[in-house]
């Protein structure tokens, strides 16, 4: 996941919080994200996906 992702799951569990469910996990938003995802149409889905950036797979390497 790209940093960008992992600011939207923390704003997502940020608005959790402000609505009072203290503590929600990253699996939580997105395991309800896929539920979510799980509603759409077959076009719908597959819009979002060819939307989405290819990220290369990995961890980065670390700078010396």
């Amino acid at each position: 996941m790209t940093a960008e992702d992992h600011d939207l799951l923390k704003g997502f569990k940020k608005e959790a919080a402000a609505s009072g469910r203290d503590n929600t996990k990253k699996s939580e938003v997105i395991r309800a994200a896929l539920q979510q995802f799980a509603t759409l149409s077959l076009t719908a889905r597959l819009a979002a996906i060819h939307a989405v950036a290819a990220v290369k797979i990995g961890r980065p390497k670390h700078k010396k």
